[in-house]
């Protein structure tokens, strides 16, 4: 329905701004939305910046990493 439609929209906007946004927004709502795990592969490099990406690497920490592929641990329950 239309309720849904907004929720959805709203969630697609705030993944872009995790993605392509500066470390403070994302961090908001990575925290917001209680995100553990953050995948950076080969669709994330074709959506979004590399400077947006790169954040990840200062805002979590590397699970598991192969190219193009990188699986990053964000600890949303810790200030």
């Amino acid at each position: 329905g239309e309720r849904t439609g907004g929720i959805l929209n709203q969630r697609r906007q705030d993944a872009f701004t995790i993605y392509n946004g500066d470390d403070a927004q994302a961090i908001a709502l990575l925290k917001h939305y209680h995100v553990r795990w953050i995948v950076v592969g080969s669709i994330e490099h074709n959506l979004y910046s590399a400077a947006g990406l790169d954040k990840f690497a200062r805002i979590a920490t590397v699970a598991a990493s192969g190219r193009p592929s990188t699986l990053y641990r964000f600890e949303w329950d810790q200030p």
